[in-house]
This record gives C-alpha cells, structure tokens and sequence, in this order.
C-alpha cells in the first residue's frame, strides 16, 4: 500500500467521522428542542394553571364576576381587581403567543389558547378592558387580538 492510498482511506475516514459528528450534532439538537418544547408546554400550563386557582379562591374576584354578569355598577374595588386579573390573563396570553411566533408550543395548546382569546375578546367587559389596556402589550399581540375581535 502506497502513502496515496494510505491518504485516500484516511480522507475517506476522517469524512465519514465528520458525517457522524453531523449526525450526532443534529440528533442532540433534536432532544434539545422537543425539551425547550415540553418545558414551555409546562410552564404554559402551570401559569393558567395558577391564574385560574388564584381567581377561583378569590371571593372579592368571584363577586365582581357575579355583579360584571349581573351588569350592575361595579365598585372601585371590584374594578381593581377585575383589571389586575385581566392584566394577568392577557399578560399570559401574550406569552403563549409569543411561544407560539417561536413555536415552542403545541398546536393543541396553541388552538385551546385561541379559543379563550376569542371568548375573552366576546366578553363585553374584557373586550372594553383590552381596548383600554391593550397599548401595554406588543404590536404584533394587539394586531392579533384585534383581527381575532374583529372576526
């Protein structure tokens, strides 16, 4: 065996080495991105999680619910709670869908998440609050809720 024969087969090694090496990278990134993906999945649904515990053992929220529906007058106090709850709904909705622009969520979550974007932007009272409040969020958020209201 002469040294270009030795050469090719050592080209041919070290070629394949780096085939592998693409390999294994692209394999790792694979399992890199399916756990950024279960991890935002998890976060997503711990918050709404959190938001709906909160909101459910919150008499002062639950009243103001119950007189919003009733379309009485709402007190001061049931206003600062109606809107600091609607600021954490919303503020949740926009990071789901910036998980979605990055999409680092599942199409499932991202559909059950539209769906109560589309009742909360129903609601009169949401959809009065979101008119009021929606220069606190992205453009591309409000741009997206307000195509959802409008349809």
């Amino acid at each position: 065996m002469n040294i270009d024969s030795l050469n090719k087969w050592l080209t041919l090694g070290a070629n394949l080495g780096v085939l592998i090496g693409i390999f294994v990278v692209v394999v790792e990134i694979s399992q890199n991105t399916r756990t950024q993906n279960l991890s935002s999945v998890q976060a997503v649904l711990g918050m709404s999680a959190e938001i709906n515990i909160s909101t459910a053992s919150n008499p002062a929220f639950i009243d103001a619910v119950i007189a919003m529906n009733n379309q009485e007058e709402l007190t001061p106090a049931q206003i600062s709670v109606i809107d600091s709850t609607l600021m954490a709904i919303f503020a949740a909705h926009w990071q789901i869908f910036q998980l979605r622009q990055e999409n680092s969520i599942t199409d499932d979550l991202w559909y059950a998440y539209e769906r109560r974007n589309i009742e909360n932007v129903n609601n009169p009272y949401f959809k009065k609050w979101w008119d009021e409040n929606k220069y606190k969020f992205g453009d591309s958020f409000r741009e997206y809720l307000d195509n959802l209201s409008a349809s």
